[in-house]
């Protein structure tokens, strides 16, 4: 048997079985057999890492910086 944290706030843990998941919390009754396991001195997988920021510019980003080139190219024109 083996248990993995899903996330902290609220406590979420996964019961990882046989190729199955069943996924609780500290008010389902999984959650006093999980405890045991802890005392135990069984430790869970911890969470799975955060996906990483997503670094896209903004539709309103983009705008702006088309009209910047947009008024580079036009002032260049001018000169």
């Amino acid at each position: 048997m083996r248990y993995k944290v899903i996330k902290y706030e609220p406590l979420t843990i996964m019961l990882v079985g046989d190729g199955t998941a069943t996924i609780f919390g500290e008010r389902n009754s999984e959650y006093s057999d999980y405890l045991q396991w802890l005392a135990e001195g069984n430790v869970p997988d911890p969470p799975d890492p955060p996906p990483p920021p997503n670094d896209q510019p903004t539709l309103e980003d983009r705008v702006a910086a088309a009209e910047t080139l947009i008024n580079l190219i036009l002032d260049e024109e001018d000169v």
